[in-house]
């Protein structure tokens, strides 16, 4: 769930696989300001876990209840909450600041291919546009619900946020939704140098339309030079950062 203030609580089951015998001990990435309250095993008896004072040494760990065998699964679910892993940058423009660790992952290992079934709880009229297939959307509790599964096994899970307005086009050939969502206002740090008169009335969303066919000649080139993708939808959205752009599963981020 991400609160109006980017502040982010999340409950995560994940199941693990021993690559070696003798594990008990499990680092997982996790951002410092995330702090854990509970670890639960398979059959929720609670785990001790270790994660110091973010501002010393924030990493967390999990103790399991015995050893894992080589190739043995075990099961734990996460909860935690915390600020500034998401920031509020105004009018309805959010800014997710890590990527990769919002959720307890493998440590250092990106590219370690799994399948993840995501749920997401926003205020209203923000959006959340994740990796992985839309599989339903709904309103409950003046909040939106939006959920998303991975059709294929995927390096890593990420999702981006806002009042996003929607393009879209459709592909033949390769079979591929493109999609591409601008923001209906412009956030905080714009609306300052646009009151200057410097930047007039700047909005994104009247480039939302060049964004979509700059990303639909895109995967029709490069899928001529290196073959089909094996995801059917591809979402471009817009993140408040203005000096990098990011490229997940099936989800781009793109400087304002």
């Amino acid at each position: 769930e991400i609160e109006k203030s980017g502040r982010i609580s999340g409950k995560v089951t994940t199941t693990m696989v021993a690559l070696v015998p003798g594990v008990q001990v499990v680092p997982l990435a996790l951002f410092p300001t995330l702090r854990v309250s509970a670890v639960t095993g398979q059959n929720g008896e609670a785990l001790n876990f270790v994660q110091e004072d973010q501002l010393e040494d924030p990493q967390f760990w999990v103790v399991l209840p015995k050893s894992l065998a080589k190739g043995e699964k075990f099961t734990i679910t996460t909860s935690y909450a915390g600020p500034n892993a998401v920031t509020d940058e105004g009018n309805g423009n959010y800014y997710p600041v890590t990527r990769e660790h919002w959720y307890p992952n493998s440590a250092g290992h990106l590219g370690e291919y799994t399948t993840y079934d995501l749920t997401f709880r926003s205020p209203k009229n923000v959006k959340v546009v994740a990796t992985g297939t839309p599989v339903s959307e709904t309103m409950e509790g003046g909040h939106e619900v939006s959920s998303w599964n991975s059709d294929v096994p995927m390096t890593v899970a990420g999702f981006n946020l806002g009042e996003f307005k929607k393009e879209e086009a459709k592909l033949d050939k390769p079979d591929m939704l493109i999609q591409s969502y601008a923001n209906a206002n412009p956030p905080n740090m714009v609306v300052g140098v646009r009151n200057t008169g410097a930047l007039g009335s700047m909005s994104t969303v009247m480039l939302n339309k060049k964004a979509l066919q700059e990303g639909v000649f895109a995967v029709r080139v490069y899928s001529d030079y290196f073959g089909d993708l094996p995801y059917k939808r591809l979402a471009l959205t817009q993140q408040t950062a203005t000096n990098y752009g990011q490229s997940w599963p099936e989800l781009v981020y793109l400087p304002i």
